[in-house]
């Protein structure tokens, strides 16, 4: 990443996204009060409310927890902390912070009554002196219209809207003003300006208006069923459900308001299902048929929901909320040592307790021909680089938690992470889920020799992999690659352009490409001649082939290669140290560049060509990339030193890269039997990392496989990682081999 390059700051303020897990006992005051609490905060009607049974969270609940991505997790008493951790490994949960709830349920996020004055005209029931009324249906009223002494009335706040003030002597006429004038809001009122997804059910059902009816003494299942359907898309209503007791049924039963109000909640259509979990089937036949007996305009029908949590399909729902926040975009450099906050759309005029909300962040570096977009592993320990309680989201961008004094400043400190930093950071200092701590297991990273020698071949290249790409990815120029690292010729590895033209020729006549005469078609031989020399003079200029003569001694008979430095007039011999004139017409000899050649193999002692491994890593390199353009992050090999011993390196990682927002990490081999050798000790110690690491993909690539190898080494890390709570994919990948031509004409034929 370069220094200079200037990057632009996304922002968008939102609600904050709170999840919270309760123990199966957990009281129906301290449950009704959880809701209620969640109902008084923007966003917090789609705050999911998670039911723990004996300390575990069934699998149809994880399977809708995977579709969440909180800001900050709370748990009740007795639920253990380590179980959440363990819970949010498993399903991929990153929240900023595990937090115990107490007694007095304090939780984060804006009060809704800074809100009320910028929401669209709507109905309000306004409470007045609830204190005064003694109502048995008081409950039931403030859990499913809010009508409660503590909704925020104020005359400034509700003059937008059409209120009706409830007191002593009206409040037994509620469902009058629900039925009659959709007087229904306050509830959700938490909901509006929120961008929550809907899920979307993967068995389409129809979904009437529904009637949750519990125990009076325990209804904690239709409590949260009652509270989690909101986040499915089952029907464009206002209103997906109303809970009521069974003792409170008897009381509206004696309500006729209560009709209306029925007729109006159900919408356009007329049935009402009827939901419980804890009363007998006797119990809610008797609950149809009385019902059916009082509001003879609807149809009711006892539904079964034992299925509850539903199967998801995807969270792509009809019927998404949308928010009226802006994001705001600003250009900055890499040391600029702040950013300013985005607007709200609203004032925080209203603050009982601290107001908090997020503020998520979008960084790109301008790059041609694209913005790259930077994304980040999720554990990440971001405060290092924001300053502000912060976490790594699941698309792998930023979210800030922005509390009031964060707010009244307007801006915060912004440090931009290079990549080599994020790495180093996520292998000594992994951030442990929901919280600020970290675990030191490494010491150090370091580049090593070997990563010095792709940096600086892939600097050859400009750092542009369609560039390396087309070169590796052509028989005809990888071949002549090889051929001028692997070759013991008297003159050294050079090659003529004649020699490379007529070699081109060759191979296109063999492959049957054909080549006609000049004016028949552009494939004619002068212009591939003029074609192979425009590539081989951007070869020249990016110093992948360096251009210089063979001169041959007329004292010694050496031959031998000089570049264009070392050319003039008189030369003396490397071999005999006599003097040689420059002959005439000596055609210029192509050498390739070391960096070149070190990176695609070398001789060993006993003078065998050994390939590098380097090029098996830059070939996955380019395909990493090639899937992700417009995401893509790496380093060259890096060497990792443990706490243990500091003096040399525990292990290495040839692959780390963050692709489209995924974390890979991976071992690169020539030949994939080298993956099995010293009782696979690479393979272990791969595994050994992703603990730390915490990578979404593990990729084991090679050049070369005799068939079975590969897929030994791949079922080997399935194997070893099967009992992991977080498990990484394991991707095999067999480098491609190239072939001829492909379809860069360009580079052989002038357009």
């Amino acid at each position: 990443m370069a220094a200079d390059h200037p990057f632009t700051i996304t922002t968008k303020p939102r609600n904050l996204k709170l999840l919270f897990f309760v123990r199966h006992d957990f009281s129906k005051d301290s449950l009704v009060k959880l809701l209620l609490n969640n109902l008084r905060i923007w966003g917090g009607r789609y705050n999911p409310i998670v039911p723990v049974y004996n300390g575990e969270v069934n699998d149809g609940w994880k399977s809708f927890l995977t579709y969440q991505d909180p800001d900050y997790i709370y748990y009740t008493k007795g639920i253990d902390r380590g179980s959440m951790v363990g819970l949010c490994d498993e399903i991929g949960l990153y929240p900023t912070e595990l937090i115990e709830l107490d007694e007095r349920q304090e939780i984060k996020g804006v009060h809704i009554a800074n809100l009320m004055p910028y929401l669209s005209q709507t109905g309000i029931l306004e409470p007045k002196n609830l204190w005064e009324v003694e109502n048995p249906l008081k409950d039931y009223f403030k859990l499913n219209f809010l009508v409660e002494d503590s909704f925020p009335a104020n005359h400034n706040r509700l003059q937008n809207h059409m209120v009706i003030p409830v007191g002593k002597d009206n409040f037994a006429s509620i469902h009058h003003h629900v039925g009659e004038h959709r007087f229904f809001r306050n509830t959700l009122i938490s909901g509006y300006n929120t961008q929550n997804w809907q899920l979307r059910l993967a068995q389409p059902d129809h979904h009437a208006f529904e009637l949750v009816i519990g125990r009076d003494d325990n209804p904690f299942e239709e409590l949260i069923y009652h509270w989690n359907k909101e986040s499915y898309a089952t029907h464009h209503r206002e209103l997906q459900t109303v809970f009521l007791t069974y003792r409170e049924l008897d009381l509206l039963l004696q309500d006729d308001y209560f009709k209306k109000a029925l007729k109006t909640l159900s919408g356009d259509q007329i049935k009402i299902n009827i939901v419980s979990f804890s009363l007998t089937g006797e119990e809610l036949e008797q609950a149809a048929k009385s019902l059916q007996g009082f509001a003879v305009y609807n149809q009711f029908e006892v539904k079964d929901r034992s299925n509850f949590p539903f199967a998801i399909m995807d969270r792509e729902g009809l019927h998404q909320k949308t928010s009226n926040e802006k994001s705001e975009v600003q250009v900055i450099q890499h040391s600029h040592p702040f950013i300013f906050l985005p607007q709200l759309s609203f004032r925080l005029e209203f603050t009982p307790f601290t107001q908090a909300y997020a503020v998520d962040l979008r960084i790109a570096e301008v790059l041609s021909p694209f913005n790259q977009i930077l994304r980040f592993p999720r554990n990440l320990n971001t405060q290092f680089y924001v300053e502000k309680s912060s976490r790594v989201r699941r698309n792998r961008e930023i979210a800030i938690t922005i509390n009031q004094s964060d707010h009244l400043e307007g801006k915060l400190q912004l440090t931009i992470p290079k990549f080599f930093d994020v790495v180093r950071s996520v292998v000594i200092n992994p951030r442990i889920t929901g919280s600020d701590d970290f675990k030191n297991i490494y010491y150090d990273v370091r580049y090593s020799d070997g990563s010095n020698r792709m940096a600086q071949f892939l600097k050859l290249f400009n750092n542009n992999f369609s560039f390396v790409e087309e070169f590796i990815g052509d028989k005809f120029w990888n071949d002549i690659f090889l051929k001028l690292t692997d070759n013991s010729r008297t003159e050294g590895d050079t090659i003529l352009f004649e020699n490379i033209f007529e070699e081109c020729q060759k191979i296109m006549i063999e492959t049957g490409k054909e080549i006609k005469a000049k004016g028949e078609s552009r494939f004619n031989l002068e212009n591939l001649r003029k074609g192979l020399t425009d590539t081989i003079q951007e070869l020249t200029d990016h110093k992948i082939f360096l251009p210089g003569f063979i001169i041959k001694c007329r004292h010694c008979a050496s031959k031998i290669w000089y570049s264009l430095s070392e050319i003039q007039h008189a030369i003396t011999c490397k071999g005999c140290s006599n003097i040689n004139h420059f002959a005439a017409e000596n055609p210029i000899a192509y050498k390739l560049n070391h960096l070149v050649k070190n990176n695609i193999g070398m001789k060993n002692d006993e003078g065998k060509f050994m390939p590098d491994g380097n090029m098996t890593a830059i070939r996955t390199l380019v395909h990493l990339r090639n899937s992700s353009p417009g995401s893509f992050q790496y380093l060259p090999q890096i060497d990792i030193y443990g706490c243990d011993d500091q003096s040399k390196p525990k292990t290495d990682l040839d692959i780390i890269a963050m692709v489209g927002g995924k974390l890979f990490i991976g071992e690169c081999k020539h030949t994939s039997s080298k993956f099995h050798v010293e009782r696979k000790k690479s393979l272990d110690n791969l595994l050994e990392l992703a603990l730390t690491i915490q990578p979404d993909k593990i990729i084991l690539s090679c050049s070369k496989d005799n068939g079975t190898d590969l897929n030994k080494a791949v079922n080997y890390l399935r194997s070893k990682i099967s009992d992991w709570k977080c498990k990484p994919e394991i991707v095999p990948y067999r480098a491609w081999t190239p072939d001829y031509f492909g379809t860069n004409e360009y580079r052989y034929f002038r357009f």
